[in-house]
């Protein structure tokens, strides 16, 4: 398995991405493509003499067949600190009434600045927003 510098373990115990050291960032993980389960830890190193507590053996429990492609499953057992990603959600605009999908990165902004989730489309949006500020100007424009 070598000593990799980051690893991000799923809750079932699939390697879900391994961060190389050249890595500086990549695409994030939103769901393991195994199991599809949405809790991840995070490692860094493996007893290599980095000194780096880990929670997770460097050697897997065994393994088992996902698709035809052999998946390592790793001891997750003992990992306290679970990362809880924000699944995507398909939503139905109630203007044009078309689907869309917010974005886990969109619903963690909405919530976190504590404000609704949009229940229109991108597209719509952007029109009623055009629209108020059509509204604004012709009621300058009044006075």
């Amino acid at each position: 398995m070598g000593s990799p510098t980051i690893v991000i373990f799923c809750k079932q115990g699939h390697i879900s991405r391994v961060i190389k050291r050249d890595e500086v960032n990549g695409p994030g993980i939103h769901k393991c493509r195994y199991c599809g389960t949405t809790e991840f830890c995070i490692q860094v190193g493996w007893d290599d003499g980095s000194g780096l507590e880990n929670t997770v053996p460097q050697k897997p429990l065994g393994h088992e067949y996902i698709g035809g492609e052999k998946v390592y499953i790793f001891d997750v057992s003992e990992v306290k600190d679970w990362c809880y990603l924000t699944p995507d959600v398909l939503r139905v605009c109630k203007d044009c009434h078309k689907e869309f999908t917010l974005r886990s990165g969109e619903i963690d902004f909405f919530k976190g600045a504590g404000l609704n989730l949009p229940k229109r489309c991108p597209e719509c949006r952007k029109k009623r927003k055009m629209e108020e500020k059509e509204d604004e100007k012709s009621n300058l424009l009044q006075f």
